[in-house]
C-alpha cells in the first residue's frame, strides 16, 4: 500500500469515529462542532483538506466532561476513550477517540518506546468561557504548565526508578495544572467573557482564539465528506482568529502530515 492509500484509508476510519461520535452527541444532547483543520477542510474543500490525517471537534467544558461520563455506553470496543485518566502514559488534556485496530505513529513519537494507545484517532478539545481581565493570566499559566507537562511525558515511558513512576502514573500532576487553570480562568457570565480554547497553541494553532457568544451559537451545519455536522455560526470569524487568509493554500513544503508511519490489523 502506498502513502496515499496509507492515508486515504487513515481518513476512512476517522470518517467512521467522527460519525459515531456525533451521533452519539446528537442522541445525548451533547454540543460539539467541527474545528481547526477539519472546519477549515469542510469550508475550503468540502471534506479533509487533502494531506490532512486527523479531525478534530471542539465541545464546550461542560459537555467535554459529559462526554467522558457516558461515551463509553456509545462507543463499542473499536474504539477507546483516551485522557489522561483513562491512559496513564497520556500526557495530554484533550480527549482523543482511538480506533483499536490500528497504529498511528506521529512525528514527535518516532524511535520512542510509547506505552499508550496509539490507534487513529479523533481529538477533542474543551473549550471555556474565559473572564475577558483574566485572559493574560490563563495563557501564561497555560504557557508555564505545558512546558512543565512536556518534560513530564517525555521522561516518563522509560523511567527506571520506581517512585519517579508511581508519581507521573499517578496523574497528579495533570490534576494540579488541570484544577489550576479552572480555578483561574473561570466565568459565567457571557457578556464579559470570551470563548477561548485553551490548548490550542500546544498544538500549533495561534493562541489568540477569543470569540464571543455570537461567534459560535447558534450552530449551523455544514457538509463533511458528504454528510452534514455542527460548526460556530461565524466560522468565517472563527477560522480567520486560527488562521488568518485561511483561504490562501500553504506552500507545498508545509503540506505536511502528522504520521511518519500508519498501520491497519
Amino acid at each position: 500500500m502506498d502513502e496515499q492509500e496509507t492515508l486515504l484509508m487513515c481518513q476512512e476510519r476517522q470518517k467512521t469515529i467522527l460519525r459515531k461520535v456525533a451521533e452519539t452527541c446528537e442522541k445525548t444532547s451533547i454540543t460539539y462542532w467541527l474545528d481547526g483543520g477539519t472546519l477549515l477542510g469542510a469550508v475550503r474543500h468540502n471534506g479533509f483538506i487533502p494531506w490532512d490525517d486527523d479531525v478534530d471537534i471542539a465541545m464546550p467544558r461542560k459537555d467535554f466532561i459529559e462526554f467522558q461520563k457516558i461515551a463509553p455506553k456509545y462507543l463499542n470496543s473499536a474504539y477507546f476513550l483516551q485522557s489522561y485518566k483513562t491512559d496513564h502514559y497520556y500526557g495530554r488534556f484533550i480527549l482523543k477517540i482511538r480506533d483499536n485496530k490500528s497504529t498511528f505513529v506521529e512525528v514527535f513519537e518516532k524511535g520512542r518506546k510509547v506505552p499508550y494507545n496509539q490507534g487513529i484517532y479523533v481529538d477533542v478539545f474543551p473549550v471555556d468561557l474565559v473572564k475577558k481581565t483574566r485572559i493574560g493570566f490563563v495563557k501564561s499559566y497555560l504557557r508555564i504548565a505545558g512546558r512543565i507537562l512536556t518534560v513530564n511525558e517525555l521522561s516518563n515511558h522509560d523511567s527506571k526508578y520506581v517512585i519517579k513512576k508511581a508519581f507521573q502514573e499517578s496523574n497528579v500532576l495533570f490534576d494540579v495544572c488541570e484544577k489550576g487553570y479552572l480555578l483561574l480562568a473561570h466565568a459565567s457570565s457571557k457578556t464579559q467573557s470570551n470563548y477561548f480554547l485553551p490548548y490550542a497553541h500546544f498544538y500549533g494553532m495561534k493562541d489568540q482564539r477569543l470569540l464571543d457568544y455570537s461567534d459560535i451559537y447558534p450552530l449551523k451545519k455544514l457538509g463533511f465528506c458528504g454528510e452534514n455536522y455542527n460548526v460556530p455560526a461565524d466560522y468565517d470569524k472563527y477560522l480567520r482568529a486560527q488562521y488568518g487568509d485561511y483561504w490562501r493554500l500553504p506552500k507545498m513544503e508545509d503540506r505536511k502530515s502528522h504520521h511518519v508511519s500508519i498501520s491497519f490489523d
